[in-house]
């Protein structure tokens, strides 16, 4: 693609750069510069992989690597944007000399520039050793499998040449936002609500809880209630006391996702109990719910009611409780993500999966969003009010 720019013809070049790093939080410190690169002038943040762990080079007693990679857009010369990497690499502490294959702080490097071909002392592209080292291509093939290195061959190709590969996936790239300390998965029954916390679980290392209230007495073989109130209030207190587990300020040092959000049960009440059920029931949930806080951020997968397993109230009840949770979530004062999950669910799609985590590193706190996985921009939901205007 080309545009007119100030200086003449400009021309969108497509760049890949490696990031990589073994000392001082390896991990935390890569997210940091692909936010960082994500900044500079004249570049725009395409995509980036996953992170990958692998062992030094050279068999150097030091700690093991993390690596990853981005696919930027730009309008600079070659010369320029490495200019700005060395930069973002002096500000994480790189020496102006290190030796070879020394532990490092930050290692940014041009890998592929179009199509580019040069060697100077100054910049070889694409990048020495790109197409030999299973902890480029890795990233690489996540990015763009039939990627082609110029002289060498399509990423594909060249990392199935390579056979058994050293270097293993370590999680996302991305961050959570950090004000986002907990974080609710919600959704209909069957929606994939703990598949889902299981993922960001492992991909952000993050504190899981899940529910474990085992076999709720007051229903029966096929799952319908016995007693609708007895149900519900106990489906409420094993959630009530999981959720209390971590409403310890202590355990706040970190990010937690669980798969439910206390409001469900309220609007599932709302749809299931009779009016002088529901007023017992309000009692028991305001004295359950009072002292306990409130998600930073939600995730809201959207599905179909017909696709819920049968026992989970019919498609009227279903139907019913998804309006009152799209109608709820959009009133909350979180951060609030709806996920589109009919046909491609996160913890399932390779795709789905990955614009997920791109997604949770551009939003902004109290405001709304909904998702597509055939993207990874959120967009501002156009039914919710702005975070001022939002209810508790």
């Amino acid at each position: 693609a080309a545009r007119r720019g100030t200086r003449g013809l400009m021309r969108h070049r497509q760049v890949y750069i490696g990031l990589g790093g073994n000392l001082d939080a390896p991990k935390a410190r890569i997210r940091m510069a692909i936010q960082e690169i994500a900044l500079l002038p004249g570049v725009r943040l395409a995509a980036a992989s996953s992170l990958y762990r692998s062992p030094p080079l050279g068999g150097l007693e030091q700690p093991d690597y993390i690596n990853a990679a981005v696919r930027v857009e730009t309008d600079d010369a070659p010369e320029a944007l490495l200019a700005k990497l060395q930069e973002l690499e002096r500000r994480h502490g790189r020496p102006e000399r290190r030796e070879r294959w020394a532990a490092r702080t930050l290692d940014l490097d041009l890998l592929v520039f179009d199509d580019l071909q040069r060697s100077d002392p100054a910049l070889t592209l694409p990048h020495p050793g790109a197409a030999e080292r299973d902890f480029v291509l890795l990233p690489l093939h996540e990015l763009d499998a039939d990627l082609a290195i110029p002289g060498a061959g399509r990423v594909a190709e060249l990392l199935r040449r390579l056979g058994a590969a050293d270097a293993v996936r370590a999680g996302s790239a991305w961050s959570l936002p950090e004000a986002a300390r907990l974080i609710a998965v919600e959704g209909l029954p069957g929606s994939g609500k703990t598949a889902l916390c299981n993922m960001l679980a492992a991909e952000f290392d993050v504190r899981l809880v899940l529910e474990n209230y085992g076999r709720n007495p007051f229903l029966d073989a096929d799952g319908a209630p016995t007693s609708a109130l007895a149900a519900q209030l106990h489906f409420l207190t094993h959630r009530a006391q999981r959720f209390a587990q971590i409403a310890h300020p202590d355990l706040f040092e970190r990010h937690a996702v669980m798969d439910f959000a206390l409001a469900r049960s309220d609007l599932w009440a709302q749809q299931t109990l009779s009016a002088d059920e529901y007023d017992v029931w309000i009692q028991v949930y305001a004295h359950l719910r009072a002292g306990l806080p409130d998600p930073d951020l939600v995730l809201v997968l959207q599905t179909r009611p017909a696709d819920c397993p049968p026992a989970a109230g019919g498609p009227q009840a279903l139907a019913a409780l998804a309006a009152a949770m799209r109608a709820h979530f959009r009133r909350a004062r979180a951060t609030v993500l709806t996920v589109d999950a009919t046909a491609a669910h996160p913890a399932q799609d390779a795709q789905a999966k990955r614009h997920l985590l791109q997604a949770l590193g551009q939003l902004q706190v109290g405001r709304h969003y909904l998702l597509d996985p055939a993207t990874a921009t959120p967009l501002p939901d156009p039914g919710a009010p702005g975070p001022g205007d939002a209810a508790p």
